[in-house]
């Protein structure tokens, strides 16, 4: 019991550093001086749970989000919980409240929380755990605050890509070999060249198969990333050329054995 006592602990640290560092993707307006009066907060009943917040602000829109306790990277949209547990029915998504029906005895513990957002602006309520009619009240996440800085990745003059929470890449700063981020940050690498793991900060990762792409969440400090390569740049040019001039050989030796055979015959 201790053991899972603490492993929620932990798990709810880590989602609040994720929450709190959250990759700032391009640049805001000024601050437009909203409130959050009231943090998320549920009542239940049964097979039912309203979670509301409460913020003051002109052009706020809303998204409520789930995440998995047991794994920080799964959140879910609204209506999208459905894709974990089918037949629930999410209502509200997109207001201050939301309400939840035909809750299965699973969701209890989830957590969720809103991002509110505008065309130039946007930031997120605190994370909370949802509890579920005739359950003990669940445990809730840390909400301990921390410094936001901002570092740098360099990825030795392969092509870095940003990417959001889901793994999706932000081709907007496509083309260059380091990015700035804010907090943490989570990134992709692109080669032509295969290659075949990556040291990070001086601390290898070899894989056993050859890759172009690899993502990479969480980084939250300077960070320099170099990629073992399967052959050097100029090597793997030489080796294309090499199978090109094989190909081309083939190919004309391919027609001069057909002009032999079509003169054979006349």
């Amino acid at each position: 019991m201790q053991e899972a006592f603490n492993m929620k602990r932990i798990v709810g640290l880590i989602l609040a550093l994720c929450l709190v560092f959250s990759l700032v993707a391009g640049a805001f307006a000024d601050d437009p001086g909203w409130e959050i009066t009231r943090q998320p907060m549920y009542k239940t009943a049964k097979g039912k749970v309203t979670i509301t917040c409460k913020v003051k602000g002109k052009g706020i829109k809303y998204q409520w989000i789930f995440v998995n306790p047991s794994n920080s990277k799964e959140t879910y949209k609204g209506k999208e919980l459905a894709e974990v547990f089918p037949g629930i029915k999410v209502s509200g998504e997109n207001k201050n409240q939301m309400v939840i029906t035909k809750a299965p005895e699973e969701l209890h513990g989830w957590y969720t929380y809103c991002h509110l957002y505008s065309d130039d602006y946007e930031m997120d309520t605190d994370i909370m755990a949802i509890g579920l009619f005739g359950f003990e009240p669940p445990e809730q996440p840390s909400k301990e605050s921390f410094e936001i800085e901002e570092f740098t990745v360099t990825a030795d003059g392969k092509y870095l890509f940003k990417t959001d929470p889901m793994g999706n890449i932000d081709d907007s700063e496509a083309g260059t070999s380091s990015l700035k981020f804010t907090g943490t940050g989570n990134l992709a690498i692109k080669s032509d060249t295969p290659f075949t793991g990556w040291t990070i900060n001086g601390v290898p990762c070899e894989l056993d198969k050859e890759l172009n792409c690899v993502k990479i969440y969480n980084l939250s400090s300077d960070t320099s990333i170099k990629l073992m390569l399967t052959a050097e740049p100029d090597k793997a040019e030489e080796a294309e050329e090499s199978k090109a001039a094989e190909a081309e050989e083939a190919e004309q030796a391919e027609e001069e054995t057909s002009e032999e055979e079509a003169s054979e015959e006349e």
